[in-house]
Formats: C-alpha cells, sequence, structure tokens
C-alpha cells in the first residue's frame, strides 16, 4: 500500500517552501511535488490503494491551516489519492505535537526550533526551567479531529484521523460524529500491539 509521509509533508507548508521554488509560493505551488508524486505513483500502480499523510495545521506563525489543508486534500484526490491521514505538525515545530500534563523537555531541547542551537551552558538551567513554565497542549485527545473533518467535508475519498485516539469512546466518537471514516494509531500499538483485539473483546478501554 504505497504512502507519502514526511517529506510530502513538508513541501506543503508555507513556511518551509517560501516562495524561493517552483514549488513555493501559492498553494498550488507547494502542492505541486506531491501532486506529481502521487499522480506518477497513480500511472505506475493502477491497481494499488494509495494513501498521503496532510498536515492539517502547523505550529508555525504564518503557516498551515486547515482551510490550506482541506484545499491541498482535494488537489491531492484529483490526483488519484485513495485515502487521506490527517496529522499535525513536524519535530522542528517543537512543543507543537506534546500532549498531556508534561512536557517532554528532552524532546523540546533536542528538537524545538527556538531551542536546538541554544549554547550547551543553558541547557542545564532550562532543562529546570522548561517543566515549571510549559506545559503540553491541549486538547490532549482527538487533536486532529476538527482538522479531519474539515479535509472529510472536502473530499470523496475515505479520511483517517490520527493523534490522541487511544481511548475506545473517544474512537467511537470520532467515527460516529462523522469527523473520520477511521483512525490511526501509532504509539499505543507500540506499547499495546493487541489493543484493537483488546477493545473488540471488551478487555480493555484505552491503552
Amino acid at each position: 500500500m504505497p504512502r507519502t509521509d514526511s517529506s510530502s509533508r513538508s513541501f506543503s507548508r508555507p513556511i518551509r517552501t517560501g516562495g524561493r521554488t517552483a514549488g513555493g509560493g501559492s498553494t498550488e505551488g507547494r502542492f505541486r511535488i506531491l501532486g506529481e508524486i502521487l499522480s506518477r505513483a497513480r500511472s505506475a500502480l493502477p491497481g494499488f490503494p494509495l494513501l498521503v499523510k496532510l498536515n492539517g495545521y502547523d505550529g508555525r506563525p504564518g503557516g498551515l491551516r486547515i482551510p490550506e489543508a482541506a484545499v491541498q486534500a482535494r488537489m491531492a484526490e484529483e490526483a488519484g489519492c485513495d485515502a487521506i491521514e490527517v496529522s499535525c505538525g513536524f519535530p522542528s515545530d517543537g512543543d507543537m505535537t506534546a500532549r498531556g500534563p508534561r512536557l517532554p523537555v528532552e524532546a523540546v531541547l533536542r528538537y524545538g526550533h527556538l531551542l536546538k542551537g541554544l549554547p550547551a551552558f543553558l541547557r542545564p538551567a532550562l532543562r529546570a526551567a522548561l517543566p515549571l513554565f510549559a506545559r503540553g497542549k491541549t486538547p490532549e485527545f482527538g487533536f486532529n479531529l476538527a482538522a479531519a473533518r474539515a479535509v472529510r467535508e472536502s473530499v470523496r475519498i475515505p479520511v483517517i484521523a490520527v493523534g490522541g485516539l487511544h481511548r475506545l469512546a473517544d474512537i467511537e466518537g470520532a467515527l460516529a460524529s462523522g469527523a473520520a471514516d477511521l483512525v490511526s494509531m501509532c504509539r499505543p500499538l507500540i506499547l499495546e500491539p493487541d489493543l484493537p483485539a483488546k477493545f473488540r473483546d471488551g478487555r480493555s478501554k484505552a491503552a
């Protein structure tokens, strides 16, 4: 099942492409590279499901927002995509994808675009201070559902929601509300590969 992922999401965001290349500038320009990949993949693999993972938004000023993501989703459908998974953010967005009561301090220090170039002698102080002044973003659960819903309203192909969906009630609610056609899990399945079976058999309600 061919699928494009982080590189395609990078080219689709304004902050990454700007207006400096043939793939930058307008929404159409930023989608150009992904559109060419999808079109060529569809031509080469006419009988295979072709999925793409798109950002619904990111954490940068002037970056990608939900309305533009919905436009890009329509373009992906027109280019031959069979389903779209809606995600958000990048490691370089710092705590954009950090959810929950505790901030992953080491990850922020290592990958945060504002902090990764920080002099080494300042890191111990920040390591101690960050937990006191910074918190993970909210909502903690289902945080891409608004973007998934906007994309789903813009396309006719299935939409997959991912992000903070590891409680059975949230998964059922996302599907019942029409925000998405399917849900995707990553970290919950790393910890519990048999989680879907537990849900099915009534042995668990959350990862």
